[in-house]
């Protein structure tokens, strides 16, 4: 939208601000731009605000296979209900002016070196990437990283992405929405207890099963001093669940080890050490996991560099109660972050197999309940007949186990004990022949 003001009577410079255009892909604070109606102008974009070398266009994805739906204070409530998106991008700054001509299409600065490509979650191909994953995957719960969306179009870009999904998201705390939590509410609810610029805090319940956690998605600073106040809130966060199941999942812009990045840089210096101290203090540790080792990736060739910057973490007792749990690196496909995608794995079945044992045969009725299996009748090939008969048989052995050697433990105490109480009363009564 173009609002213009009066013009006076003498020709002097025309002052037209530019607000949110979404369509044209500017996302942020709007900047004031100058026209000189005297004379032919050019365009004067300033060099755009990077954050840091792991900033990207599209979209990284951890998913939980199971689901807050607070009103903000600044939005108008609507009602909604394991992975995480990454949809990031650099913002222009608020104060910047851009000088262009009339006839110029409104643009980012970081769409005119990206030649026109807009940026975060406002693309139909970046949707329609999320859309495909959920279904793929069959996502119950999703987390979206640095979505690139202001709050005034929130609730038409979020009730497009994912119909009949619930959200909630940490606007309050960062007006550039870089944190999004959006779950099925078929199958899962999402309750947020807390959030911050950094992080959005809940409970994660599956509504077919039951199962339940607590979930913190995660986008970390890219500095080390502003990711200290996430390092001391995963801290607080493990202290309020000593005994509950908690899975941290998210982009912590660090890397925990020196093998967790493969290029030419080998230097390590002591400010590395916080992620790390932190998940220690914390007792979280990373879940076992399949797919991509490096998670990030940036620039191609012999520049190439590559990082684990992206991790799912969890605590003790999660271990003990989803011990089959995993997670998943995907290929990027369209990002420069590998999608990681949680599951809660069933329980194997522990069924003993059949074994035969030979103190069977000592039973009296055993080669009569052995004849009678083998005297019927089965319709079918020899190969199905025999099959048949020996299924039988095995139901057969079993229930005669269940009633003459069940519970033989019990009973040898039983007998132990009569045991002893008979050589008590020989000693009592040695003249008792009885």
């Amino acid at each position: 939208m173009v609002l213009v003001e009066p013009v006076p009577k003498v020709i002097d410079p025309l002052k037209i601000r530019i607000d949110d255009n979404p369509q044209a892909g500017i996302i942020g604070a709007p900047g004031d731009a100058m026209v000189d109606l005297a004379s032919p102008l050019n365009v004067e974009v300033p060099d755009e605000i990077s954050s840091s070398g792991s900033e990207s266009d599209s979209p990284e994805v951890v998913a939980s296979s199971i689901p807050v739906d607070p009103d903000p204070p600044h939005l108008p409530p609507e009602p909604t209900l394991a992975a995480l998106v990454r949809q990031k991008g650099n913002l222009r700054p608020a104060s910047a002016d851009v000088r262009f001509p009339l006839n110029s299409k409104l643009m980012p600065p970081s769409a005119k070196k990206r030649g026109g490509k807009k940026r975060g979650l406002g693309t139909p191909l970046k949707q329609a990437e999320i859309r495909n994953f959920v279904r793929t995957n069959n996502i119950c719960c999703i987390g979206i990283l640095e979505t690139k969306i202001s709050p005034n179009v929130f609730h038409a870009v979020s009730a497009t992405l994912l119909p009949g999904w619930n959200w909630c998201f940490n606007y309050v705390h960062s007006a550039r929405g870089r944190v999004w939590v959006g779950w099925n509410p078929t199958y899962a609810l999402f309750v947020m207890s807390d959030c911050s610029s950094q992080a959005i805090h809940g409970h994660l319940r599956s509504i077919t099963n039951g199962t339940s956690f607590y979930l913190s998605v995660v986008y970390a600073e890219h500095s080390f001093i502003l990711r200290r106040p996430l390092w001391a809130e995963l801290n607080h966060y493990s202290l309020l669940y000593p005994n509950e199941p908690w899975i941290v999942a998210g982009d912590f812009n660090a890397i925990r080890y020196a093998s967790d990045r493969a290029d030419r840089s080998n230097y390590w210096i002591p400010a590395f050490e916080d992620f790390g101290n932190c998940l220690i203090q914390a007792g979280l540790d990373d879940l076992r996991f399949v797919g991509n080792r490096f998670t990030w990736v940036a620039s191609s060739g012999p520049n190439r560099k590559q990082r684990k910057i992206d991790r799912v973490v969890v605590n003790s007792a999660w271990n003990s109660t989803f011990s089959y749990s995993e997670a998943s690196f995907l290929a990027p496909g369209v990002s420069d972050h590998s999608p990681m995608v949680v599951r809660i794995l069933p329980t194997p079945n522990n069924r003993k197999p059949f074994k035969f044992f030979n103190f069977w045969m000592a039973h009296p009725t055993f080669f009569e309940l052995v004849a009678q299996i083998w005297d019927s009748s089965f319709v079918g090939s020899p190969m199905y007949t025999l099959c048949c008969k020996l299924r039988a048989l095995k139901y057969r052995l079993k229930g005669l186990n269940r009633t003459a050697y069940s519970d033989i433990s019990t009973r040898t105490e039983e007998a132990r004990s009569l045991l002893l109480i008979a050589q008590n009363a020989i000693q009592l009564d040695p003249l008792n022949r009885l």
